[in-house]
């Protein structure tokens, strides 16, 4: 009782930290990666620093063809690809990057061309959260434009019930529902440029 409030608030937070922002993050980009039209690489594994850069320039050119505006262009990648990046450590790697706003690495637990939504009741999807569909590609990497993307979460709720709430139990009770939009305009899909790995693995 004396540190309800704060270790809820704790929880809540985590909460929405490891299970809210991951889900929200792999339900973007699968929408987006799933979306018809958008710029893709032929799928392909990238085995080495040399690789990604070859990758990336290929991005970039794709994008300047297509006139994709230079400015605020950004790029999400996994961990592993970037740190190859950083393993070459040359003038070559550091001007690429620097074509991009932003760098942001996306753990590939939540980069996947699609996924499977698992509701919490049917059998086997009691966790709920996501999981890979099982079709789907690792992505390695991701171009994104602002201007291309329909995002916002219409609906967000938190909900804080009290032990005076709870019919079994004297427990506190936290609850979170969002419903929200990852679209691609029809006239910006070339905003979006995905590369992805050559295989479905696990």
């Amino acid at each position: 009782e004396e540190t309800a409030k704060l270790a809820f608030s704790r929880l809540s937070g985590e909460f929405i930290r490891t299970k809210v922002v991951p889900e929200l993050d792999a339900f973007r980009f699968a929408s987006y990666a799933g979306k018809s039209g958008i710029s893709k690489a032929t799928a392909a594994d990238l085995p080495d620093g040399a690789s990604v850069l070859a990758a990336l320039r290929a991005a970039i050119t794709k994008m300047d063809e297509d006139e994709v505006p230079t400015e605020n262009r950004h790029l999400f990648i996994t961990p592993t690809l970037d740190g190859m990046i950083a393993d070459l450590d040359t003038t070559k790697s550091r001007e690429i990057l620097t074509r991009f706003a932003t760098k942001t690495l996306v753990p590939q637990t939540r980069f996947y061309t699609a996924i499977d939504m698992l509701d919490g009741k049917t059998t086997g999807e009691e966790a709920g959260g996501y999981k890979k569909a099982s079709a789907a590609k690792n992505i390695n990497f991701m171009v994104i434009h602002p201007s291309a993307l329909i995002q916002f979460q219409k609906h967000t709720v938190p909900k804080i019930k009290g032990p005076e709430d709870d019919l079994d139990g004297d427990r506190h009770m936290f609850g979170y529902r969002t419903v929200g939009i990852a679209d691609v305009y029809a006239n910006k899909l070339a905003g979006i440029y995905l590369h992805s790995a050559a295989e479905a693995g696990a």
